[in-house]
């Protein structure tokens, strides 16, 4: 019986990709498949993975053309063969023992999801992430209240938002079973975010979930991937169709008004965001351009219902004039500022 299967998306990860792989293969559980999803990546990675596969049975390989990374998750799902599913990025690694771990505490607890701490590793430096869930298993309620909802977005006097470091999928376990009965894939129409939607659908069907406060993910930060690029139109292409995306789960899951704070506050700091993005010395955009774009978030409603909502002194004072003169719809003064 295959225990757990592991996806792995890969795109031009020739640098990473070996240690990721040895990683996954040096696992002490054993009952594991290992997906390898090449899409359509243009260095040796599929030569990588074709020769991973020769030496060990476990390993299949899925050559398929240049989708995105929700694409090429979704299609690691279709082949998923195992009683629960994880994903790893290319450019990552983890401890030996995560795959067991995170397995044994599910199944002790008879529970559907699981998720650990993780490292992460930038340039040399570490920082060890925990998410402050103390709790070791969540049922009912206790998943909304510690897990599902918290991750919208930080408590008003959290300095910083922690679970928002564990949006994605990586360092989880997720039964295969409530993926396939309630049809849960990644949003591919979504360039970022699309991991954290899943996450929320996944929870909202889900009966109990268990915390382990093992540090057994590495996360690589890599000044390539797409979370790192200036954004063309971030808020208008990305940013907003997350939020639309948000606001139906919450209607459809009765949601709405228990969340509504954290998603004035997600709004706000997407904003914010797209601001800066349109600021940026790499924008090709001319002043005119930059001027416009963000005069029409300015006059989008989605946000100016946030900035009305929420309390602006916790934004900091530069962050709060911005929110001021968009407020009055000033943007020529927010691009001097920026």
């Amino acid at each position: 019986m295959i225990k757990v299967s592991i996806i792995i998306p890969i795109y031009n990860a020739q640098t990473y990709l070996e240690k990721c792989l040895d990683s996954v293969m040096g696992q002490t559980l054993q009952e594991i498949e290992i997906i390898l999803i090449n899409d359509g990546s243009s260095d040796n990675s599929l030569n990588i993975c074709k020769e991973y596969a020769i030496k060990d049975k476990r390993i299949k390989v899925i050559d398929k053309e240049n989708k995105g990374v929700s694409k090429a998750r979704n299609t690691g799902l279709l082949y998923a063969k195992g009683e629960y599913v994880t994903f790893i990025d290319s450019d990552d690694c983890i401890e030996h023992n995560m795959i067991e771990e995170l397995y044994n505490s599910v199944t002790a607890n008879n529970a559907e999801f699981c998720m650990c701490n993780y490292v992460k590793e930038n340039n040399g430096k570490i920082l060890y992430i925990d998410s402050s869930i103390h709790k070791k298993v969540l049922e009912g309620n206790d998943i909304k209240n510690y897990l599902l909802i918290p991750l919208i977005e930080r408590e008003d006097n959290q300095k910083e938002h922690i679970l928002g470091n564990f949006r994605g999928p990586l360092g989880k376990l997720f039964k295969k079973d409530i993926i396939e009965k309630y049809n849960i894939k990644f949003k591919e129409d979504l360039i970022i975010g699309e991991d954290f939607i899943f996450n929320l659908e996944f929870l909202i069907h889900t009966n109990k979930a268990v915390i382990n406060q093992g540090f057994y993910y590495h996360y690589l930060i890599n000044t390539n991937s797409a979370t790192m690029r200036y954004k063309k139109d971030c808020w208008k292409s990305i940013y907003r169709t997350i939020i639309l995306y948000l606001k139906d789960f919450l209607k459809n899951n009765n949601l709405c008004l228990e969340a509504k704070d954290k998603v004035d506050k997600l709004i706000i700091k997407y904003f914010l965001m797209s601001i800066i993005n349109e600021g940026r010395r790499n924008n090709p955009k001319s002043r005119a351009e930059k001027i416009n774009a963000i005069r029409e978030m300015c006059e989008d409603k989605i946000i100016m219902n946030s900035i009305k909502s929420v309390d602006l002194s916790l934004y900091g004072k530069r962050n709060n004039l911005i929110l001021f003169l968009a407020k009055y719809k000033l943007p020529y003064l927010i691009y001097i500022i920026i």
